[in-house]
């Protein structure tokens, strides 16, 4: 994986962090990966999982 995401050095403070878990790992990965590939993606799952909360962990 050769990922690589520009981050600025705006800082937000400190903020409440979702718990890491090998899901969560694997789809953060692949949100990655099909960002560093210009495509797009959807996020689908049963409610209440963590789908909006990986994804503003992201952004």
């Amino acid at each position: 994986m050769n990922a690589v995401l520009p981050v600025g050095v705006e800082y937000v403070g400190s903020a409440p962090r979702t718990v890491v878990t090998p899901l969560g790992a694997r789809c953060v990965l692949g949100l990655t990966t099909a960002i560093q590939a210009l495509r797009g993606v959807a996020v689908v799952g049963p409610h209440g999982v963590g789908k909006a909360e990986i994804c503003k962990d992201l952004a």
